[in-house]
């Protein structure tokens, strides 16, 4: 617990101004390379990481602002603010950027606001990248307003590949992140017990992060799955009871001013058998040995392929799930790399800098569910596991 205790305090050492510059200075060159000469974005992480500013209050379920945005120009180094009443006063008046422009809520209007800011500096040819999370009447009134003069393209790539990889500051906040995280899963393997629902062990991890801190919130549902129910996959906590003999998964993460991290553990309610041991056993070198092979340079098809290797040679090939062999984190909970997607294309090579979950499972009815996951940070030389909560030493033995 000292160790969660270290990352949990290390927040005040976060230059959240730099943070945001260093974004804007990647995404810049990003779009210099691709000959966009402006960015439009509003869906919520993509308009943190552009600003900065982070205001929860008027985001709706699915994480699309009501009324805010931001507009980048590839030759100017802070980006147009583009903010809705609830914010404006906040923003113009203490927000360190300077340019800062009211946002109604209705969205027919922004293609008129979004076309005067960009002309205001001289854009008006050009190439104009818009967030891929754009709702589609929004993209096809802001192509007709702009006419034959900026092309509209998807700002997508620009996005993904500038946020794969985090800044110094940005791994400041996912570690006080993981340590959260950590806390959480602390707090719900203490809960685990014979004869305690498995919803009540998933409150305790929440109000264990309620408690640490206030600017932060779950990232989902803390996951907390025994027995039979995880050998399905059945990530939602139920009022099943937990029962002497079942491996307990527990999956808990945390968002912490915007930012997440989340990783599991397991739990051993009793003596195991030779079967439960041998598919933990089984999962768990998968899951340490695909974390050995990370490094700057990396495939993630190698990463995958060292994980799944090992678990078809185990003789479980047949219960490996086709979810993800591992995930990055930051602003959102897939960020570049991802690793193991099904039919997946394109090939990712790791960055330092890079942060994911690597989580490589075997899932057998009749047996249960295995899934650990750690934190993974790309370094220059190698890699870091950020994630600090011990293994579950009855299934090694």
């Amino acid at each position: 617990m000292d160790e969660i205790s270290a990352d949990v305090s290390a927040w005040k050492d976060i230059d959240w101004m730099k943070l945001t510059k260093l974004n804007l200075e990647k995404v810049r060159s990003l779009m210099k390379i691709d000959g966009v000469d402006a960015l439009f974005a509003h869906q919520v992480a993509n308009f943190q990481y552009l600003t900065g500013y982070m205001n929860p209050t008027h985001f709706d379920s699915k994480g699309t602002p009501l009324r805010q945005g931001a507009i980048v120009l590839a030759e100017e180094d802070q980006p147009i603010m583009l903010a809705g009443a609830a914010d404006f006063f906040d923003a113009r008046n203490f927000w360190w950027i300077k340019d800062v422009r009211s946002m109604p809520a209705r969205l027919d209007a922004w293609p008129k606001i979004i076309k005067d800011a960009v002309k205001d500096y001289g854009v008006k040819q050009g190439k104009m990248a818009v967030d891929p999370y754009s709702p589609f009447t929004l993209v096809d009134d802001l192509r007709k307003e702009l006419g034959d003069d900026l092309k509209i393209i998807s700002a997508g790539s620009i996005l993904a590949t500038a946020r794969g990889v985090k800044n110094s500051e940005e791994i400041k906040v996912i570690r006080r992140a993981a340590g959260l995280a950590g806390a959480m899963v602390v707090a719900a393997k203490a809960a685990v017990q014979e004869g305690v629902r498995e919803i009540a062990v998933a409150k305790e991890a929440e109000y264990m992060l309620a408690k640490l801190e206030p600017l932060a919130r779950p990232a989902y549902k803390t996951v907390v799955m025994s027995g039979e129910r995880a050998a399905y996959l059945d990530r939602i906590p139920s009022n099943k009871i937990i029962r002497r003999g079942e491996i307990v998964n527990v999956d808990a993460g945390c968002y912490y001013m915007g930012y997440l991290s989340e990783f599991s553990r397991h739990k051993m309610v009793g003596k195991p058998t030779e079967e439960q041991k041998k598919l933990y056993r089984v999962a768990f070198e998968a899951e340490q040995r695909a974390i050995e092979a990370i490094r700057p340079g990396a495939k993630a098809s190698e990463i995958d392929r060292v994980a799944r290797s090992i678990i078809k040679k185990a003789g479980y090939g047949e219960y490996q799930h086709p979810h993800y062999t591992g995930h990055g984190h930051g602003l959102g909970p897939h960020d570049r790399p991802i690793i193991g997607d099904p039919r997946q294309v394109e090939e990712c090579i790791l960055e330092a800098g890079m942060v994911m979950g690597i989580e490589p499972g075997i899932f057998k009815p009749g047996v249960g569910g295995v899934r650990e996951e750690d934190v993974v940070l790309v370094t220059e030389t190698g890699h870091d596991v950020l994630s600090k909560v011990e293994y579950e030493d009855r299934l090694l033995e």
